[in-house]
């Protein structure tokens, strides 16, 4: 049986509707595809002003960051502050953002303790069902260690299914063994404990209904670093003490929904000292996302 709260439906674990046999919580949500959207970002950026050049250098990571004070090739220009070090040649700036999430902490040591590296692993299987029946949801459950979406593909020109979708199914981390996978930074290996839990995770959740296979192997999977906080909240705003550098990172597994609004409200800050004017948080930014929040 199934009851509408607002915008939550409940459902009882008697309810077939969704092909599991538990209770569970279903609210409007979305998917959206990081690169396309933020390519959009970056052409709409580019071609805004014809007098601001935007230019995005792929596969040019910082190396260092050094004051211009302490450097005799800083140019003389007094808006310069910080020299940015790259393989490709130096960079003299007056803002630095670091937006590297879990690698923050190579650039400013002082994350270490602050922004954990942590590893994730995803795990793609093909389903035995059509996405009719797999239902176009994003999914998650054991407290959010594992959560799962069904990717729309395999038709023909006339809009026919002719092959199972896609399923891609992240977590598992639970089983990952002492330490969670957590302070590390290598995303070139699979955790095999956490392979063997993805692996089974689906076809004991939906046992009986014919959705998945039992013991099909992935088709595709690999791992990605996290950078989770102690306080489950990420750092937006100046870096303390280094005056005219700023942090957007830390969103603890969950950045598609903070890392837009947090990039919002960092320009902000950047604009408003560029401009000399005052900055002020807007409404729907939770306080102790802040660099200079106490509590």
């Amino acid at each position: 049986m199934a009851r509408m709260k607002g915008k939550l439906l409940y459902w009882r674990h008697e309810n077939f509707a969704y092909g599991i046999n538990h209770s569970g919580v279903f609210f409007p949500s979305y998917n959206l595809w990081p690169l396309k959207f933020v390519s959009n970002l970056y052409n709409l950026s580019a071609s805004a002003n014809p007098r601001v050049k935007v230019k995005l250098h792929t596969l040019t990571p910082v190396t260092a960051i050094s004051s211009s004070h302490s450097s005799s090739s800083a140019p003389s220009n007094q808006d310069t502050r910080w020299i940015v070090s790259t393989p490709r040649g130096n960079l003299s700036c007056k803002t630095v953002l670091h937006a590297t999430n879990a690698y923050s902490s190579f650039l400013l040591p002082q994350f270490s303790n602050r922004i954990i590296p942590t590893r994730g692993q995803m795990f793609v299987v093909r389903a035995k069902a059509s996405l009719e029946r797999l239902k176009r949801h994003s999914w998650d459950a054991n407290q959010g260690y594992e959560y799962w979406f069904a990717r729309p593909e395999g038709k023909d020109k006339h809009g026919k299914e002719y092959q199972p979708p896609l399923v891609l199914l992240g977590g598992g981390r639970d089983t990952a063994g002492p330490g969670l996978d957590q302070y590390t930074m290598d995303d070139s290996v699979l955790n095999e404990r956490v392979s063997k839990t993805l692996k089974e995770f689906l076809p004991n959740l939906y046992a009986g209904t014919g959705l998945f296979e039992e013991g099909r192997d992935a088709e595709m999977e690999w791992t990605g670093i996290m950078g989770y906080t102690h306080k489950g909240a990420p750092f937006v705003g100046p870096v303390e003490g280094l005056d005219g550098q700023y942090i957007a990172a830390g969103f603890t597994g969950h950045g598609m929904p903070r890392t837009y609004a947090a990039a919002e409200a960092v320009s902000g800050m950047i604009v408003a000292n560029l401009m000399g004017t005052e900055w002020k948080a807007p409404e729907w930014l939770p306080e102790h996302y802040l660099t200079n929040w106490r509590h």
